[in-house]
């Protein structure tokens, strides 16, 4: 038997001719309310599981968020110390006219370019001048020798014997320019003094191509360590060597 069904309120009919007459009655038939409360429950249920899915999605992307600014901030307030700490030693070098003492000398400023490159030259000459020696630096190189001369960094005397140094502490290679104009104030102290001079190239790394074979070429001695205590052991090393110096003197 052929059941006929109204796709409306799902009721069943026997006969086409009985179907006939209820799908084309003037008062068209309704849903069941039961249908339509299923109908709508589902519905319910699909947006809030689309909603729940896109709360979820936006949870996890504003952890992220927060994370992110997390490591941000604490990055920013590394750096501002570091910064801080910088600060500070130029206070000091500008303060004290730039005679710090060995222990100002601070890991954290290794990569800190022209101050470290200070207190490294500072550091560097009192340590010399602890072995009876005649050390100039920075404005005494300029007065004794005129401004020209300001690329030599250090510059040693002692018993008839001369050292010029030039001290790069950057992390970047030196150019044949820094290398010929440490040549060239170095051959203007020569001049001066009326004595040849031993030349020494002291740096984090080596120079480039161009400014290394310079430096062979005019026999200096070069010494590179990315360290700045470490450097100013090994110049000082060589340095007793070169001017035949075996014991520190007693500074009051």
């Amino acid at each position: 038997m052929v059941n006929y069904k109204c796709i409306t309120c799902n009721k069943n009919f026997d006969k086409k001719y009985n179907y006939d007459v209820h799908i084309n009655r003037k008062f068209k038939c309704k849903a069941k309310e039961k249908n339509k409360k299923e109908d709508l429950d589902s519905i319910e249920e699909k947006l809030r599981k689309e909603f729940d899915d896109k709360l979820e999605a936006q949870q996890i992307e504003n952890n992220n968020i927060n994370k992110a600014l997390t490591n941000i901030i604490s990055e920013m307030k590394i750096e501002q110390k570091n910064l801080s700490r910088r600060l500070n030693t130029i206070e000091i070098l500008i303060t004290k006219n730039t005679n710090t003492t060995p222990d100002l000398v601070i890991e954290d400023l290794q990569n800190g370019g022209a101050i470290e490159g200070l207190q490294f030259e500072n550091q560097l000459s009192k340590e010399l001048k602890k072995y009876n020696m005649n050390v100039y630096f920075d404005k005494e190189i300029t007065k004794k020798y005129g401004k020209i001369c300001a690329v030599v960094d250090i510059v040693i005397k002692k018993d008839g014997n001369l050292v010029t140094l030039q001290c790069k502490r950057e992390i970047k290679a030196g150019t044949l320019k820094d290398v010929n104009h440490f040549i060239r104030g170095s051959q203007i102290i020569e001049k001066k003094e009326n004595i040849k001079p031993k030349l020494y190239w002291i740096s984090k790394i080596a120079p480039n191509k161009a400014g290394l074979e310079s430096l062979k070429n005019d026999n200096i001695t070069i010494i590179t360590d990315i360290n700045s205590n470490n450097a100013i052991n090994k110049c000082i090393n060589e340095i007793k060597k070169d001017m035949n110096i075996k014991d520190k003197i007693n500074l009051k």
